[in-house]
């Protein structure tokens, strides 16, 4: 919390509004988000790519865990 005040403070400090406040704040918050986003995607592609199982050519060769007729009980 004292980081914000110290981001806040020059801000208004010369002349910076309530809202020229937020909207600063916000957009550096969506900016991060964003930045996180993208950086989750590409580590869960690498590491989606990456595995013998579900890698690019992988998923061709996924067969059912039971291949004979399932009767019951």
């Amino acid at each position: 919390m004292s980081d914000q005040i110290r981001r806040v403070g020059p801000l208004k400090a010369v002349g910076g509004t309530p809202g020229l406040v937020a909207a600063v704040l916000l957009a550096e918050y969506m900016f991060l988000a964003l930045l996180a986003a993208v950086a989750g995607l590409m580590i869960g592609g690498l590491t989606a790519t990456h595995q013998p199982r579900f890698g690019p050519m992988g998923l061709n060769n996924l067969r059912p865990p039971c291949s004979g007729v399932v009767q019951a009980a």
